[in-house]
């Protein structure tokens, strides 16, 4: 699952079915926009300008409807699954810990921190838990 470099989620973040509504919302907010004020000016620029401004208005329609759609077929997921997310993170958060731990009492062995720096980076990532 890919968490777009946030660290420390507890599970993974699922779109809510307001989410989805709204998005259809400001989709169909960028329709209406288009037809009233952008449709009208684009026949001044030509054939090109009513072309672009067709496509941004379907490619609006479209993100509107697909939202719409999925808002509808919202399942909420179920506490099962919340449980196993929470589970996997702490023991991936685990093993990731360990592996830092391990690091952090290598680079104390081999001299390279002090007793405070490698007590106060034990300290922090301990408190990670």
């Amino acid at each position: 699952m890919v968490f777009w470099g946030v660290k420390n989620k507890k599970r993974p973040k699922r779109t809510s079915r307001e989410q989805y509504v709204m998005n259809g919302i400001y989709g169909s907010i960028f329709v209406a926009l288009g037809a009233a004020f952008v449709i009208p000016n684009a026949v001044g620029e030509g054939i090109l300008g009513i072309l672009v401004t067709i496509g941004w208005m379907g490619v609006s329609l479209y993100a509107a409807i697909v939202s719409f759609y999925h808002a509808a077929k919202y399942v909420p997921p179920t506490q099962a699954e919340l449980n196993a997310w929470t589970v996997e993170d702490t023991m991936a958060a685990a093993r990731g810990t360990e592996a830092r731990l391990a690091t952090l009492e290598s680079l104390n062995k081999q001299g390279l921190l002090t007793p405070e720096e490698y007590e106060a980076k034990r300290a922090e990532i301990l408190g990670e838990l």
